[in-house]
């Protein structure tokens, strides 16, 4: 599967889009899954793909988000994945996420003789292979979803009638590579029940007030 530049940059949200309207007639976003990923174009291309096939196989169509309106979008509904491959951004900052600097699996930061997997606990229990390097990370609110050596690589939060999940570990080559866990996890995340506990708190909040210094800032309009 091939995608062109606009197609690409639609699917990660890096491209400039209308942001999600905040008004009470707005749709809702139930069952609707995004995708962000935090890193270069070079970086993510491949786990674009991935997520794409994936998501196409399960009969699902991502809605496209930026780092700026991925609360709102979790807020009416929506499962939005934030794939990491780099250390603290902005985004992961504002959602009070830790990221540390990326390990690599096949070096010193994990000593290991045979391939390393990735241990998720939820939503459905599999290990994943990750030939890559992982980022670690935390955060108060968060609960961890899977781990590699002992080390968190991934979290979720309930945010109003969705969900975030945080990956440190780029599951979109895998899942263009084919391998089974990792359809299995991400067949299970899109299956996961949602109900209508709410959860905004100041990170909302602190995200709204992100969003409209962004519109009022003439350089975020180049």
């Amino acid at each position: 599967m091939d995608l062109n530049r606009r197609e690409f940059l639609a699917f990660t949200g890096s491209a400039v889009a209308v942001r999600l309207d905040t008004r009470v007639e707005s749709p809702e976003l139930v069952g609707a899954v995004a995708v962000l990923h935090l890193g270069g174009e070079g970086q993510v291309l491949e786990s674009v793909r991935g997520y794409q096939r994936a998501l196409e196989t399960l009969g699902s169509q991502p809605v496209a988000v930026t780092d700026s309106s991925v609360v709102m979008a979790a807020r009416r509904g929506a499962t939005v994945i934030i794939e990491t491959s780099a250390a603290a951004s902005d985004a992961l900052t504002a959602l009070a996420v830790n990221a540390e600097h990326p390990r690599n699996l096949w070096r010193r930061d994990f000593t290991r003789a045979t391939v390393p997997y990735i241990s998720y606990t939820w939503p459905v229990p599999v290990m994943v292979r990750d030939f890559s390097r992982v980022v670690p990370v935390s955060g108060t609110g968060w609960d961890p979803i899977a781990e590699v050596g002992g080390v968190c690589v991934g979290l979720t939060r309930r945010i109003g009638r969705g969900r975030l999940v945080v990956l440190g570990s780029p599951l979109g080559p895998v899942l263009l590579g084919g391998d089974r866990e990792a359809h299995e996890w991400l067949a299970a995340l899109l299956q996961e029940p949602l109900d209508d506990r709410c959860e905004f708190g100041g990170l909302l909040q602190k995200w709204q007030v992100r969003a409209v210094a962004h519109d009022l800032d003439p350089r975020a309009r180049r």
